[in-house]
């Protein structure tokens, strides 16, 4: 895919403008055009789309993140490094992975299941509209996991939409069976390009 992963096109193409932008401007808020929040809202959708897919066929991606997604030609984001959901524990104990992309259950009893997948495509949201920020950066493991431990989420990014951040808290859910299904995280997602 030549044009590499998610995360290179949030930094190069939308953090760069809206830095350009920051400092024209006299807001300290990164300025997002309605164009620039739909691609993004797009990205969503594919990969929400994606996950809906795989998630049917009993595949997980234990370890998604915005690193994992390379874009096509044409934008639309193809996920790679997908397993078998009863192997994807596995992988995460062979990856080490950083610890502000697992959900708790996976982290403090070594559980994984399709709600991990939720919690996890949260996370991915948050990197999106953060512009491929790195969730918790600087924060020692130890830390990252006392803020889960205490339910203290990611903070919403300056340019997300409160609808996009009420879903990620919805799947940033304690409890396992009160996180959405990917099937509905698509149609709301779908809705907000709609509107």
């Amino acid at each position: 895919m030549p044009f590499g992963t998610l995360r290179d096109i949030l930094i190069t193409r939308y953090r760069l403008a809206a830095s350009s932008k920051i400092s024209n401007e006299t807001t300290a808020t990164p300025p997002i055009d309605p164009t620039s929040e739909t691609e993004l809202v797009s990205f969503s959708c594919d990969i929400a789309e994606a996950m809906t897919y795989i998630t049917a066929r009993k595949f997980s991606h234990p370890v998604l993140s915005t690193r994992k997604v390379l874009l096509t030609e044409r934008g639309r984001c193809k996920l790679y490094d997908i397993y078998p959901t009863e192997m994807a524990i596995f992988k995460i104990d062979e990856e080490c992975p950083p610890v502000a992309w697992l959900a708790p259950e996976t982290i403090f009893i070594k559980e994984y299941s399709c709600a991990s997948d939720i919690w996890n495509f949260a996370v991915v949201l948050w990197e999106i509209f953060s512009l491929g920020d790195i969730p918790d950066k600087g924060m020692s493991q130890a830390q990252v996991e006392k803020n889960i431990k205490q339910f203290v989420h990611l903070h919403r990014p300056p340019c997300c939409p409160e609808a996009i951040y009420s879903l990620m808290l919805s799947c940033w859910a304690t409890l396992t069976r009160e996180r959405p299904k990917f099937e509905n995280i698509k149609i709301q997602l779908f809705n907000l390009i709609k509107s």
